[in-house]
């Protein structure tokens, strides 16, 4: 039998070929000290503290609608195991895959919003993202924007009827709106 991953201790797969290659996304991987704990996409959510910097200051943080921390392992999960194809096709032996859904989940808020991407630490106030993300105070209550491609400006702008100061081509461009941060949030 073929332990999982090469690792020393761990299940064995007795049913898998000796070049086989096996993946498992699990909540918390399969090896670790929570491999036995259940999770939810908004426990994930919450656990990897991708909810930290959501919501309003003074109230406590809110979960996102449409996030997916589940496909977010699971495209790592197939991004690695393809490299585990490309490797058994050079004469690798076989090869176990653990990919932990929280680690995928933390590692994603890390790397994309780290200091030196954005220029800003996150938090209630700036969230990462340029303008118009973020949670904004409006008439009837507040809204949580993500506006990150080119057309989702697009359509922002028409949503607040094309105000000649915010309809720059100038702010279409996502890296000015980093650039211009306070200047973008304040029009807006």
């Amino acid at each position: 039998s073929q332990r999982f991953g090469g690792l020393r201790s761990g299940p064995t797969l007795s049913w898998a070929p000796a070049r086989a290659v096996v993946c498992a996304v699990s909540p918390y991987g399969l090896t670790g000290p929570q491999r036995t704990w259940r999770a939810t996409p908004f426990t994930s959510f919450a656990g990897s503290g991708q909810m930290f910097p959501v919501g309003p200051v003074e109230g406590p943080p809110l979960a996102m609608p449409g996030q997916q921390p589940f496909d977010i392992a699971g495209i790592r999960a197939a991004y690695l195991v393809q490299a585990a194809f490309l490797l058994a096709r050079d004469g690798f032996a076989g090869t176990g895959i653990d990919v932990s859904v929280h680690e995928a989940v933390t590692w994603q808020r890390l790397v994309i919003e780290q200091f030196g991407v954005s220029g800003r630490i996150p938090n209630r106030e700036s969230y990462f993202s340029p303008p118009p993300g973020g949670v904004w105070q409006c008439r009837d209550g507040r809204v949580d924007i993500a506006a990150h491609a080119p057309h989702h400006w697009e359509i922002f702008v028409d949503v607040l009827g094309r105000p000649d100061d915010l309809a720059e081509p100038l702010y279409a461009d996502r890296s000015m709106r980093v650039q211009l941060f306070d200047l973008v949030a304040g029009l807006i």
